[in-house]
């Protein structure tokens, strides 16, 4: 049986709409797997060269009672070693999202409900004079030691939706069914079932990524382009991490510790992280923390919060963070903190924030 991420079954307490967050993100969870187990049926799509460094592999076939085709890649990178978790970070990132995926004009946090699961708002690009489409989705990414599974689907509207989730003033809200990504550590070749090969050498590693996108953009008949150009944000991940490295971003965090703001602005090379932290009581311990935490050992502390830095990145000095715990902010401490990390010979550091000291400060 295939494993469930954390938040398929997560018990969110606000029971009617997060009961109806996990139906959906189940529901999501259940046509990536049928998608995937799915053989036949497949149309191979030609596309023009895009001068891409990996050759993307497209197809598409219909699926019944959906209003549009799904569209699968699949793409072999060999190369430069990118970590899992360094996927995992570019895919969370919505500050990096228009720079990957070209028919993103911007994309925000609306909400965390888990380390492994947030609701986001996505403002897509589209012509003069077609009226602006937005999307607003729940999406969760797995870990494992192998593999990173990114999954992404509308949520309905219901009578009952908070504010947040309702309709924009001059926008069509489109409906995204299934937007999965899967990056996967293989070692033999899916094509041949054998060794991975080049001039001759065998390659040991390699990473197998899988693109499953399909949306209706409710009238406007470009639903089909942008599907089958989607897939090709392969090639544009791995040139983010290859071109900026890592963002700064949330690694994990213990389960009295509520994140309420977690962006990194690309362009403005900002970093703001908000988080609360809150009574044992008042909180249902099963959403937070080790459950959907990031791989490697568990948390030691249940109120602490761990931010993971590209220290070489940051080593030129021009990445500002700000954090705040409880509404309050200690911009020296933060800075002092960050300095660690700003020299040459730090590739990779964690920035661990305890909660209960930060929020009694006065």
């Amino acid at each position: 049986m295939k494993p469930q991420p954390a938040s398929v079954d997560m018990d969110l307490n606000h029971e009617s709409t997060h009961n109806h967050y996990a139906s959906t993100l189940t529901s999501a969870m259940a046509y990536y797997q049928s998608l995937s187990s799915v053989t036949t049926g497949w149309r191979p799509v030609s596309m023009p060269p895009s001068g891409s460094k990996f050759p993307v592999h497209i197809a598409k076939r219909t699926v019944p009672g959906k209003t549009t085709e799904v569209v699968r890649g699949t793409a072999l990178i060999k190369g430069k070693e990118f970590a899992l978790d360094d996927w995992k970070a570019v895919l969370e990132c919505t500050g990096a999202r228009k720079i990957w995926d070209k028919f993103v004009e911007s994309s925000s946090m609306l909400e965390t409900l888990n380390p492994n699961t947030r609701i986001t708002r996505t403002i897509l690009k589209t012509g003069w004079p077609k009226s602006q489409r937005d999307l607003v989705v729940i999406e969760n990414t797995m870990i494992e030691d192998d593999k990173v599974l990114f999954i992404a689907t509308s949520i309905p509207s219901t009578s009952n939706d908070p504010v947040f989730l309702r309709k924009a003033p001059n926008y069509i809200r489109a409906n995204l069914d299934l937007m999965a990504i899967c990056i996967e550590t293989v070692t033999k070749s899916p094509a041949d079932n054998g060794s991975l090969s080049e001039l001759g050498m065998v390659i040991h590693k390699a990473l197998q990524v899988t693109v499953y996108y399909q949306v209706d953009l409710k009238g406007w008949k470009s639903s089909s382009s942008v599907a089958l150009q989607s897939p090709l944000c392969i090639n544009e991940i791995y040139s983010y991490l290859n071109d900026f490295g890592v963002p700064p971003h949330v690694f994990r965090y213990g389960k009295w510790i509520q994140v309420n703001q977690n962006d990194y602005h690309h362009e403005d090379r900002l970093f703001e992280l908000s988080y609360s932290v809150v009574e044992i009581d008042d909180i249902d311990a099963s959403n937070f923390g080790s459950k959907g935490s990031s791989s490697g050992s568990e948390l030691d502390l249940d109120d602490i919060i761990e931010i993971s830095i590209d220290g070489e990145r940051w080593c030129s000095g021009n990445v500002q963070a700000h954090i705040s715990v409880n509404g309050k902010e200690d911009p020296q401490f933060v800075q002092d903190c960050v300095e660690c990390f700003k020299h040459p010979g730090i590739m990779m550091g964690s920035l661990v924030m305890i909660g209960f000291p930060s929020a009694d400060q006065s």
